[in-house]
C-alpha cells in the first residue's frame, strides 16, 4: 500500500482539508469578504461529509450527499449553497467526478490544495450576488439571517437597513415620559426596570361550598 493509499485508508484527505481550512486558507489567504460569507462554513461541512477518500458521500453505499442536505448543514438556502459549492469548484479545493445533472445528486470530492485561486472564487460570489431592485428588502422576508440568504452580507449590492429614529416630537412623547429613548422592541427605555420586576403575585380564589 503506498503512502497516499495509507493516509486515505486513515482519513488523511479529510483531515488535511479541514488542517488547511482551519489554519491555512482561512487565517492568511482568504478576504474578508471571504471570510465572511458562507463559504467557510460550507467547506467544513464537506470537510465532514467526506469520506476517508474525500468524497462527498455516504461511507455505507458511497452515495453522493444531496444538494439539500448540504445546505442545512451550511445553514444557507440551497441556491446559496450552490454558489459557494461553483466558488470552491473555481478556487481549486473542490472538484466534481461525474457530470452534474438536474435533478440528480452531484458527487463532490474535496482537494486540499495549498495554493487556491481565492480570487477567482470571490469574483463569482461578487458577480452572482443580488443585486438592488431585485427580491425583497434587505429588511424584510422569510428569514433573518444575512450572507447566507443575500441580505446584509457580503453578497449583497442592494440599499442599506434603514435606521430607526425616534420620529416627531409627538411621537417622542406619546405614551412615555418626555426624553426617555425607545428600546429595539419599541418599550421606552424607562419602562424596562418596572417591565423587568417581579411577576405579579396569585391570589388563590376561594370555591363555593
Amino acid at each position: 500500500m503506498s503512502t497516499e493509499e495509507q493516509d486515505r485508508a486513515g482519513g488523511g484527505v479529510p483531515n488535511a482539508f479541514g488542517n488547511a481550512l482551519a489554519w491555512q486558507w482561512t487565517r492568511k489567504q482568504m478576504s474578508a469578504y471571504l471570510r465572511r460569507s458562507g463559504l467557510p462554513l460550507l467547506l467544513c461541512q464537506l470537510r465532514n461529509f467526506a469520506n476517508a477518500s474525500g468524497e462527498v458521500a455516504f461511507n455505507s453505499d458511497r452515495k453522493p450527499i444531496r444538494i439539500t442536505d448540504i445546505a442545512a448543514a451550511s445553514c444557507c438556502r440551497e441556491k446559496d449553497a450552490r454558489r459557494y459549492l461553483e466558488a470552491a469548484i473555481r478556487a481549486g479545493v473542490v472538484r466534481v467526478v461525474g457530470e452534474r445533472k438536474r435533478g440528480k445528486a452531484t458527487r463532490y470530492v474535496i482537494v486540499p490544495n495549498p495554493y487556491p485561486d481565492w480570487q477567482a472564487a470571490e469574483d463569482y460570489l461578487r458577480s452572482t450576488g443580488r443585486t438592488p431592485g431585485k427580491g425583497v428588502a434587505p429588511w424584510q422576508g422569510d428569514d433573518e439571517d444575512t450572507e447566507t440568504s443575500g441580505r446584509g452580507g457580503p453578497n449583497y449590492n442592494g440599499p442599506p437597513r434603514p435606521e430607526l429614529t425616534e420620529g416627531t416630537d409627538r411621537q417622542r412623547t406619546n405614551g412615555r415620559p418626555s426624553g426617555a429613548p425607545w428600546t429595539g422592541s419599541g418599550v421606552p427605555a424607562t419602562w424596562l426596570p418596572m417591565c423587568a420586576s417581579r411577576p405579579p403575585r396569585l391570589v388563590p380564589t376561594r370555591t363555593p361550598t
